[in-house]
């Protein structure tokens, strides 16, 4: 075995959770093979399941070479950190992405959900199995 993929499979997508392989074979693009052959099994499932149709690739990483190859799989959507909308990964969003530790992609709409103190006071916390402020 040279490689293992996890993967969800969720009423209206596949999701990819994680993938790792052995790095002697980097060589192969496995990355890169795996997301092809995740896609496949979408298309596969979406003639019996018609509301399955969606691929995720999971987390990206700009940071992390080892998730570069994420980038070549499209069209690819990132999701905005803060307000929560999907942003085509197109070559210009990829080099801001990678230029900075961290990005608000959608900086058109407003941040009507801030945290406040007030916010944290009501936050509670499961301890001892017990729920508490």
């Amino acid at each position: 075995m040279i490689a293992v993929g996890v993967i969800d499979i969720l009423p209206e997508c596949v999701s990819s959770v994680y993938f790792y392989y052995d790095p002697a074979y980097n060589f192969l693009s496995l990355g890169t093979y795996a997301s092809l052959r995740e896609i496949a099994l979408v298309r596969e499932l979406t003639k019996s399941f018609p509301s399955l149709s969606q691929y995720y690739l999971g987390f990206y990483i700009p940071t992390c070479p080892k998730m570069r190859y994420k980038k070549n799989v499209g069209p690819s959507y990132l999701l905005c950190p803060e307000v929560y909308t999907w942003h085509l990964l197109d070559e210009k969003l990829s080099s801001e992405i990678d230029a900075v530790p961290y990005k608000r992609i959608n900086t058109e709409q407003e941040d009507t959900e801030k945290v406040t103190r007030d916010d944290l006071r009501n936050v509670l916390v499961l301890a001892n199995r017990t729920a508490m402020k």
